[in-house]
């Protein structure tokens, strides 16, 4: 484990400042407060964006990467799979077993959220964000099997700004956000370094 922090160092280190600007910012405000000050009406166009950029953290998208990890290495495109799956399985067990209230439900009496065009809001299962989950999870495994790591500062910044696209198309709290993005870097950095372990032939890319 030690060394696969050290391998990526820039990854933890960008992981370790979310958590804790997010960490502040959602013991300041809470996340209900948090919630309505990031989520402003910026117009269409961003609208479309972040309907776009939410893709990717969905299961289709987080399945053909997997599929093309696999076809460019079997062994380490499958140990990748694994890692995203345990992230995922954590998070939806926690999600049944919370059961938390979406933001439409929970504002629903006091500052009911505005719907953006395409976009159903959701009920339940708040807590926490599977989006953002498969989001940090994918920018996990590339960073980890990417031999330049430079390019895990973009893996990190799009697995945050589909967190934020989250928030923005209101079906999600930050803390829920939160919460997604520390399951998925916990649980694929256990999986990956008992990988690592065990094996040092995994190809990187």
């Amino acid at each position: 484990m030690i060394k696969l922090i050290s391998t990526n160092r820039i990854f933890f280190v960008l992981v370790i400042c979310w958590l804790l600007i997010g960490g502040f910012s959602l013991a300041v405000y809470g996340s209900p407060q948090l919630f309505l000050r990031l989520r402003a009406d910026l117009g269409p166009i961003t609208d479309l964006i972040f309907r776009s950029i939410t893709e990717l953290g969905s299961a289709t998208f987080s399945v053909l990467v997997a599929l093309f990890l696999i076809y460019r290495n079997k062994r380490s495109g499958l140990f990748a799979s694994l890692a995203m799956i345990v992230a995922t399985v954590i998070t939806h067990l926690v999600k049944f077993w919370v059961n938390a209230p979406r933001p439409s439900i929970f504002f629903a009496n006091t500052n009911p959220i505005k719907s953006i065009d395409g976009v159903q809001l959701l009920t339940e299962h708040s807590f926490p964000s599977g989006h953002t989950t498969a989001a940090f999870a994918l920018a996990c495994v590339l960073t980890f099997i990417t031999v330049d790591k430079r390019w895990s500062i973009f893996y990190f910044f799009m697995a945050l700004m589909v967190g934020f696209s989250r928030i923005y198309l209101g079906q999600h709290f930050p803390v829920d956000v939160y919460a997604g993005s520390l399951i998925a870097v916990g649980s694929c950095s256990l999986v990956w370094g008992a990988f690592e372990n065990r094996s040092q032939n995994y190809k990187q890319y």
